[in-house]
């Protein structure tokens, strides 16, 4: 009888904590994909630059570098937050259409499509840089006359995954971009520029080999964060909307 006592307790919600709203969820996922950017940011501006030999995109185009730079300690660390950032959009992009569905359901279905998209580009980018990395290093130990062929196949694979995810990434922003646009969501006007900046930025990358969307992906992931942090925007929103005769 204890036991079915605390159980109905528990389902009413007594002495529980309230749950995480989609707004807060959202917003603790953008932490997360903020802080992979900033290991991605440092690696490709400081360290790859200093340590690896990486002074320009066109020098991962070169064998003996890359061979380098396969399996060392700022590869893996990308490869990683690649992996933490192919969990952490689910949770950001899911979270974000729940937020943006009571207004607009269909930007909201285009944001879980764009979403899953994004997730398995991140996923795959994360595989190939570290799994993949050790793959063909072993392939090329174990058949050195194979080693130039197997350091270009994982080099097409990586760029191409990567053009995969931060493009799904990209229509992501821009999905809330327009969303940001309506009325009475909250959210100031120059959140909505940034994530019309940042999302054609990542659309770019899709058509050529321009990577300006670092710091841009950087800069909205660290807004979003603190736009949403406490529902801000979401609550005001509905706020209005409960005040609407």
């Amino acid at each position: 009888m204890a036991l079915t006592h605390r159980s109905s307790g528990s389902a009413s919600g007594d002495g529980d904590d309230p749950p995480r709203s989609p707004a807060r969820s959202a917003s603790i996922a953008a932490v997360v994909i903020t802080a992979c950017f900033c290991v991605h940011a440092t690696n490709g501006l400081i360290v790859e630059r200093l340590f690896l030999g990486f002074h320009s995109y066109t020098d991962y185009a070169d064998v003996d570098k890359l061979g380098r730079a396969l399996g060392s300690a700022p590869w893996l660390a990308s490869g990683v937050a690649h992996l933490v950032t192919g969990v952490a959009v689910v949770v950001l992009g899911v979270n974000l259409a729940q937020v943006i569905a009571p207004r607009r359901a269909r930007l909201a279905e285009y944001l879980r499509y764009a979403t899953g998209v994004a997730a398995v580009g991140f996923t795959m980018l994360g595989v190939a840089d570290v799994q993949g990395s050790q793959t063909v290093k072993l392939l090329a130990d174990q058949n050195p006359e194979l080693r130039r062929t197997a350091y270009l196949a994982l080099s097409i694979v990586v760029p191409v995954a990567n053009g995969v995810a931060i493009t799904a990434f990209g229509w992501m922003m821009l999905i809330v971009a327009r969303y940001a646009q309506g009325g009475l969501t909250g959210l100031p006007r120059w959140y909505m520029v940034l994530s019309y900046v940042a999302g054609a930025s990542g659309l770019l990358l899709g058509l050529a080999y321009v990577p300006v969307y670092l710091l841009l992906f950087l800069a909205w992931c660290w807004c979003t964060a603190v736009l949403f942090r406490h529902g801000g925007p979401v609550s005001l929103s509905a706020r209005l909307a409960i005040q609407e005769p």
